[in-house]
């Protein structure tokens, strides 16, 4: 059976993008430029080539998907997409973690 490779949009809406940039710390360093240039095209891959393949955000919801993984320029992220009524998949909503996971480590 052939995969279906749709055609996946990056966030347009203002806030996606003001999410973020809020996401990002304070300072030059990881900026949501990086994001959206290292693990962005990725993430969009993933929703492109996997669609079908990803679990379901909303119950009962087939075209709301979401996609959780750890990123090169951001420790973990959560993306949202939905599927447009033309087949294409838009993100919707994006997630970042940039900490990574607290560890008491002994001194």
């Amino acid at each position: 059976m052939a995969v279906r490779r749709r055609e996946a949009c990056g966030p347009h809406d203002s806030a996606v993008l003001g999410t973020l940039d809020a996401a990002m710390p304070a300072g030059p360093e990881p900026s949501w430029h990086d994001f959206a240039a290292v693990d962005l095209p990725d993430i969009m891959e993933r929703f492109a080539e996997g669609w079908e393949d990803l679990p379901t955000l909303i119950p009962g919801r087939g075209d709301y998907r979401i996609l959780i993984g750890v990123g090169s320029v951001v420790a973990f992220f959560a993306v949202e997409a939905q599927l447009a009524r033309d087949g294409s998949v838009e993100l919707v909503g994006v997630e970042i973690d940039v900490h990574g996971l607290e560890t008491d480590e002994p001194d």
